[in-house]
């Protein structure tokens, strides 16, 4: 064979055995990939969705003793109860995703602020309080943001009267809390139905499970920051604080709710789940990438929020916010550093595509 030839041939080789390379590099990406996203439904969103049914099952039966029994102990257990449904929802709250996302339960389960005008007038005109009357009223006036102002509004004694004073207040706190375990029990049914579809869409498209977890990643971090820190901080107020756009500042659990945001943030970062058997997350995902640049950039970050939540401290911010503001604007900086490396390079880096955050409802 010519000298020409043979060095033709040996460059066809070359080409071909590269391209079987670059095939088999995606084949192994999608299994990367399908491993993120089973664990992610298996370890992180199942058994979320496990706990806050059981949490809203526990609030129910509190609803149902307080009706029966209205004290001052049942009160406060029943208040208990509601922080702890509420950081419960928060690991839920994370995973608005796909066709869970299409239906607007989460809106029917959490919607602030609520309407408090319209929600005195739903309880004064109800003629017949019960489940079916919940079930017709809007999103700004049920779900665990109103659950919260009727437990909260006011301290125990005075609304401890005013549920024994008006037995309307007691039935409709009753239907509110069978509402959310309803809307518990059917969005753990909607996630094992489209849990299969989630755990195969390994597409690199706007539909793609792993594009859904960068979304929901840098939409948690974007409302954090905005709402739960930016509004009270004063943004929109010429930097007067407001403690009153807390989010739960009625129970006092605003940071117990930012920390329950940000460990769910964390964990579908580098899935790091309880019980997960394979921890498999983005930070996998970058290492299978040859990035650990990146990586190393991204872990530092979350170090750096972790610390600062850690130094805040308390499951409330108003102190805080009334006596150390730059204190909580230092977390809002650490919050968007990690959110410019997650929205700009870790989404570049993997073609991920960011849409627009726009939360709406009824």
């Amino acid at each position: 064979m010519p000298t020409k030839s043979i060095f033709l041939f040996f460059l066809l080789a070359i080409g071909m055995l590269a391209c079987e390379d670059v095939a088999i590099s995606e084949e192994r990406l999608l299994e990367q990939r399908k491993l993120q996203l089973t664990n992610t439904l298996q370890a992180g969103i199942l058994p979320a969705h496990q706990s806050f049914l059981s949490a809203a099952e526990s609030l129910h039966q509190l609803s149902q003793t307080f009706r029966t029994t209205p004290t001052e102990d049942h009160l406060i257990a029943f208040r208990k109860q509601w922080k702890e449904a509420a950081s419960s929802w928060k690991r839920c709250e994370f995973y608005d995703l796909g066709e869970i996302s299409d239906s607007f339960i989460h809106f029917r389960i959490y919607r602030r602020p609520t309407n408090i005008e319209q929600l005195e007038e739903t309880i004064s005109n109800g003629e017949l309080i019960d489940l079916d009357y919940v079930e017709s009223q809007g999103s700004a006036v049920i779900g665990l943001a109103a659950i919260e102002y009727l437990l909260f509004e006011a301290v125990t004694d005075t609304s401890l009267q005013s549920f024994q004073a008006d037995t309307k207040r007691a039935d409709y706190l009753l239907a509110l809390t069978a509402y959310l375990l309803d809307q518990a029990q059917a969005l753990q049914e909607s996630w094992g139905d489209y849990g299969p579809t989630f755990t195969n869409s390994l597409q690199s498209s706007i539909d793609g499970g792993q594009n859904l977890l960068v979304n929901a990643i840098v939409s948690a971090l974007e409302e954090t920051n905005k709402d739960a820190i930016g509004k009270p901080l004063g943004e929109a107020s010429g930097g007067i604080a407001k403690l009153e756009l807390l989010e739960a500042h009625r129970s006092s659990s605003s940071m117990s709710l930012i920390k329950a945001t940000f460990r769910e943030v964390k964990a579908s970062f580098r899935g790091d789940y309880p019980n997960s058997e394979s921890n498999y997350g983005f930070d996998d995902y970058l290492v299978a990438l040859k990035n650990k640049e990146l990586l190393d950039k991204i872990d530092t970050a979350i170090d750096k929020c972790e610390a600062t939540l850690a130094e805040l401290g308390g499951p409330d911010l108003k102190s805080t916010l009334a006596t150390k503001p730059e204190a909580v604007a230092q977390l809002q900086l650490d919050f968007t550093a990690l959110l410019l490396l997650v929205k700009i390079d870790m989404a570049s880096f993997i073609g991920a595509i960011i849409v627009p955050n726009e939360s709406d409802g009824d």
